[in-house]
């Protein structure tokens, strides 16, 4: 995970994270993730960027099927 740090963040601050698929690659079973962590006052104080593998069928964990 990479993480920007823009503004700092104080005990008391309020903190809202959104994150959002940004690729898919069902052949490698990765995907890549990019969000932001936004203050109280709507700033933005972190974005990051992360990629992580999409989980195996025989792990037992249900997979959405996607768009063939």
């Amino acid at each position: 995970m990479t993480y920007t740090f823009l503004k700092p963040v104080y005990a008391g601050d309020v903190l809202d994270v959104t994150m959002d698929v940004v690729a898919v690659e069902r052949e490698k079973r990765r995907l890549t993730l990019e969000g932001a962590v936004t203050n109280q006052h709507g700033e933005q104080v972190v974005t990051f960027r992360s990629t992580g593998y999409l989980p195996r069928p025989e792990w037992g964990v249900p997979v959405k099927p996607g768009p063939d």
